[in-house]
């Protein structure tokens, strides 16, 4: 991928990280384009024949009722920081190799 357009989808995928719908989708991709600085890992658990509990790379959240859930919103808040914290040290690394 070109740093030109990796640079115009991050800047596109960084505020979704707290949208409760399509944070989920966010954060794998991020995890993907810079899967080198992530230790790709997932886990699975089933909590009750309804509820579906998955980390993906320390992201938690739910599957219930057909339908994408968080645990708690404050996560995606801290999660998106960490992320911009992990792009910024990238971006200064970059500028002063």
């Amino acid at each position: 991928m070109k740093p030109i357009y990796k640079q115009y989808i991050i800047n596109k995928l960084i505020p979704l990280l707290t949208n409760t719908s399509k944070g989920i989708i966010a954060y794998y991709i991020l995890s993907n384009i810079y899967r080198r600085f992530n230790k790709q890992s997932s886990k699975y658990f089933e909590d009750s024949l309804l509820t579906i509990r998955y980390i993906y790379n320390n992201l938690e959240f739910y599957w219930n009722n057909n339908q994408f859930m968080f645990e708690d919103p404050k996560r995606l808040i801290e999660n998106k920081r960490n992320w911009e914290s992990l792009l910024n040290i990238k971006a200064s690394a970059a500028r002063f190799p």
